[in-house]
């Protein structure tokens, strides 16, 4: 165990086989499209498959408990080849064309490295996904005490699986859900505590779904046809988080809303939940500098002694910003002491920003840093 990630995680297992994404296997954890799932209960942050696309393909899993634990790997990386034959239980495809791998981690070429498709999810022979960008498709399940991973970016190409499942960091197993209705990338996600559920968008504004873990059930919740941000706004650099009582599930956008969209301009949206019918945006006007809360993926929480959303973003590292839902004026409270490095968040932070007690929040900004600890009087 230790205060750094980067000394936990195994940057090296699939390094005599092939280069890529290696040694730069390990910065990806945060300089990559990844984020993390969070147990308020016990403080803990967690970090599942943070790889993907063209940047590593590390599969691993670690921990760490806020605000005096140590980083530690829950899930080893899937020993080479991850796409070995088990006859009867495992019988890999090559996503790319459908055809039998061979079983050496290579397609039938024998120059490919490949991340076979089983069952439209990109699953190796150990039971573990695939990494990927996991953007914000990923978050705990307080009832089920599981880390829940959707989609993302995978490796090593950057497409899309229809992958769904959940991760028991007490054993280190992994087990396969209903699959998510599509494949999709620059997945954000939020727990309605209300309901039990979880809420999350997919192709910016495009799509939201809810997920009921009891159920095991995808259902779309919105937007309305007529929805002017039905189109998808956003993109992956959209960002989402419900209020403490589950009435809305709010939502802001790298840069701010488009101009030329007038009634979006200075605004966050929301969208009402617990509803039957499909729901739309609804644009709510924001007073104050939202520069932090227009930053690109940056950390968006709820913080229930203030009735507030805290943001930080890596555009304005020096400060907090403050979204009051009273009147939904936003203001800026600054860090003391050395701000946060952004050197290793070129994409922004995702879920590696997190409540972790009263006025107190938590900041993973690189895998080979402490994680930094904010007082927010």
């Amino acid at each position: 165990m230790s205060s750094v990630l980067a000394t936990v995680a195994d940057g090296t297992a699939w390094k005599p086989y092939y280069s890529l994404g290696t040694p730069g296997a390990v910065q990806s954890i945060t300089g990559a499209w990844n984020g993390a799932a969070f147990d308020y209960a016990t403080s803990t942050m967690h970090i599942c498959c943070a790889g993907g696309h063209g940047d590593s393909w590390n599969n691993q899993c670690y921990a760490i408990q806020i605000p005096n634990g140590s980083w530690r790997r829950t899930a080893d990386q899937t020993t080479w080849p991850p796409d070995q034959h088990i006859p009867g239980v495992y019988e890999p495809v090559n996503r790319s064309n459908g055809l039998p791998t061979t079983g050496n981690g290579y397609d039938e070429t024998g120059s490919y490295p490949v991340t076979p498709k089983v069952n439209n999810g990109i699953v190796y022979k150990d039971g573990k996904p695939c990494s990927r960008h996991i953007y914000g498709g990923s978050i705990w399940l307080p009832i089920q005490q599981r880390v829940m991973l959707m989609s993302g970016a995978v490796w090593p190409g950057g497409g899309f699986d229809f992958y769904c499942g959940w991760f028991d960091p007490a054993s280190g197993l992994w087990e396969r859900k209903a699959n998510v209705p599509r494949g999709y990338g620059g997945i954000c996600s939020s727990y309605d505590s209300t309901r039990n559920n979880v809420i999350y968008c997919v192709n910016g504004t495009q799509l939201v779904n809810r997920y009921d873990p009891a159920t095991d059930t995808h259902t779309k919740v919105g937007p309305t046809g007529n929805d002017p941000l039905s189109g998808g706004v956003g993109g992956p650099h959209l960002q989402v988080c419900c209020d403490g009582t589950g009435d809305y599930l709010y939502a802001t956008v790298s840069g701010g809303w488009p101009q030329n969209m007038s009634a979006y301009r200075n605004t966050i949206v929301r969208m009402r939940l617990g509803q039957s019918a499909l729901q739309p945006w609804q644009p709510i006007p924001v007073q104050g500098d939202t520069t932090g809360m227009y930053g690109d993926c940056p950390g968006f929480e709820f913080d229930p002694d203030k009735n507030a959303f805290v943001f930080w973003a890596k555009e304005d590292p020096g400060n907090l910003s403050v979204l009051r839902l009273t009147d939904f004026s936003v203001y800026r409270v600054p860090i003391k002491g050395t701000p946060p490095s952004t050197k290793d968040t070129p994409a922004g932070v995702w879920g590696r920003f997190r409540r972790y007690a009263a006025h107190s929040y938590c900041l993973m900004s690189s895998p080979s840093a402490p994680v930094n600890l904010i007082t927010l009087a």
